[in-house]
């Protein structure tokens, strides 16, 4: 992760928590979750969450997904739907094996 990102998605949430904060409340904010290793962690999880939010948003942008809800683009845990093109549809093969279930719940792959 670049740290434009870290930045960005830093201020955003603390944005999200402390509404109409200013950068400089929104500073010091970030540097007391930075010294905390449990509110660290938090941040750092949220960040992620945000990241992969961006990249769903990139590929609707790129045409490879029609429609993309997040429910909440901090939440690791929260909903994610994605309408695919009707090229994407097309795509998919009927006749594929199914989808290995020892990538758990959250797998991506076509299979």
């Amino acid at each position: 992760m670049t740290h434009e990102l870290i930045t960005a998605a830093s201020l955003l949430y603390a944005r999200r928590l402390h509404p109409g904060i200013d950068l400089d409340s929104a500073r010091a904010w970030i540097a007391g979750c930075a010294a905390d290793p449990a509110r660290l962690d938090d941040l750092a999880g949220r960040i992620a969450a945000f990241r992969l939010a961006c990249c769903f948003e990139r590929l609707k942008r790129a045409g490879r997904f029609e429609d993309v809800s997040i429910a909440d683009p901090f939440d690791l845990e929260g909903t994610v739907a994605v309408t695919l093109t009707e090229a994407e549809w097309q795509s998919l093969n009927r006749a594929s094996a199914p989808r290995d279930a020892t990538h758990g719940p959250h797998d991506f792959s076509r299979n």
